[in-house]
């Protein structure tokens, strides 16, 4: 029986690198914790195809879906890392056009500011296993090309959350992209926007993909599908 509920999954890799093959499982474990359906993305990657290439491509699928039968209020967009911020640049997008909403939004440790300000200053770089300044800004270049970082389309960060449907941020307390997180879940809800941040105390980044074998990464993704029911 098709479940009437679709993600669409768009995965991480810093716009880069990364692909459907290497998030299958953490995107088919979302959709079975939400009892949905999953559709994924193999979205163009920088530096050969750098923003807004992404961007268009997410935008592109969510019209497809509507376009074969989907309606908007089925539909929770969901991401990690760069996914996770083109997660919000998508439908960000999707606001501007005038295109139907989704139902829901989910953000599993997304990357909300290739400008780098804030991970270029965040006591958590001590404690961050993976994520390093250093090599966000590498990625954040490849993505940028001769866009400003700071474009709304890039980072969510410095956009308008006015309106987005209600929305679940994940991100690890001991990485680097924890105080992005929190800056946006203040903007989003001084605009009115139902967005519940849960920060994982000692957990690294998108430590979903740990799942497997992490009790907390399996918690984590039993609490997204709990969020896509309640949502959908």
């Amino acid at each position: 029986k098709c479940q009437p509920r679709v993600v669409l999954y768009l995965h991480g890799g810093g716009y880069a690198i990364g692909s459907n093959r290497t998030h299958v499982e953490l995107a088919c474990r979302i959709a079975e914790a939400a009892e949905a359906q999953v559709f994924m993305l193999e979205y163009r990657l920088a530096p050969e195809n750098p923003y807004p290439a992404a961007l268009d491509d997410a935008v592109h699928a969510y019209r497809y879906l509507l376009a074969n039968g989907v309606r908007a209020d089925q539909i929770v967009v969901a991401g990690d890392s760069a996914g996770g911020g083109l997660t919000f640049a998508t439908v960000m997008r999707l606001k501007a056009l005038g295109i139907a909403l989704p139902a829901a939004v989910v953000g599993l440790s997304p990357w909300l500011d290739l400008s780098c300000s804030l991970s270029a200053v965040s006591p958590r770089q001590p404690h961050d296993p993976l994520m390093t300044h250093q090599r966000i800004r590498h990625f954040a270049e490849l993505y940028s090309g001769r866009h400003a970082a700071t474009e709304p389309g890039i980072s969510p960060l410095f956009g308008d959350p006015e309106g987005l449907p209600p929305t679940l941020i994940q991100v690890g307390g001991d990485e680097i992209l924890v105080c992005e997180a929190r800056a946006f879940q203040a903007l989003a809800q001084a605009a009115g926007v139902a967005l519940e941040l849960q920060e994982w105390p000692g957990m690294f980044h998108v430590w979903h993909f740990a799942a497997r074998l992490l009790p907390e990464g399996a918690r984590a993704i039993a609490a997204i599908g709990d969020f896509v029911r309640r949502s959908v």
